[in-house]
């Protein structure tokens, strides 16, 4: 019985721990050493980065202990968690990179196939809102929020049609249309191609 305790404990919680715990203490630290943000400020960020976490933990658990998690992913839990830790050091990068040029449509489907949409979808919406903590617009995460969730949706039944093709050409152009509306349009300059180089890298990437 123990051992059975033990053994759940190290596949759920304790990875459930440590992300919150090193979530929290990372977006602390960036956003008073790295965007000089006041203790206040920092704090609150830590604070809601490290709560969405711990709400996304709870809910992945659910799921195991529910057993409702895609494919065989209930038994590969570790593979899940190695992808969040991907996403969470991901999300804390986009703090120095241009908004247009994050490649979040990743995020969203390989922590979808991973665990499950519902899942993946929750544990990318925490990640997006880490990313966008720092001066971001409402609309860069509804950007990558809205073409996320639908690249997840197209790519959740990927083992039982390996077609990628139609899938791929739509969530890019559903995130080029994002783009053009919540990056390209904004720029406060006249329309030219320049301006899109940026979210064509995205897509490429």
């Amino acid at each position: 019985m123990k051992n059975k305790e033990k053994n759940g404990f190290s596949r759920l919680l304790l990875p459930e721990i440590l992300t919150v715990l090193i979530g929290g203490a990372a977006v602390y630290g960036l956003g008073l050493l790295g965007k000089q943000l006041s203790v206040e400020n920092a704090l609150r960020d830590a604070v809601m980065a490290a709560l969405g976490l711990a709400v996304s933990g709870f809910f992945l658990r659910r799921e195991v202990v529910d057993s409702r998690l895609d494919y065989d992913n209930g038994e590969h839990l570790m593979r899940f968690w190695t992808a969040v830790w991907c996403s969470l050091l991901f999300s804390l990068t986009c703090a120095f990179l241009p908004a247009g040029g994050w490649p979040f449509l990743a995020v969203f489907v390989v922590l979808s196939l991973f665990s499950n949409l519902s899942v993946g979808i929750v544990f990318s919406g925490v990640f997006l809102m880490i990313a966008t903590l720092w001066g971001q617009s409402v609309g860069i995460f509804f950007l990558y929020f809205i073409s996320g969730v639908f690249a997840a949706c197209l790519f959740q039944h990927l083992e039982q049609e390996f077609a990628i093709g139609i899938p791929l050409f739509l969530s890019l152009f559903c995130l080029l249309l994002c783009e053009t509306a919540n990056v390209v349009l904004l720029a406060n300059e006249h329309l030219s191609l320049e301006q899109f180089l940026v979210p064509a890298a995205n897509l490429i990437v």
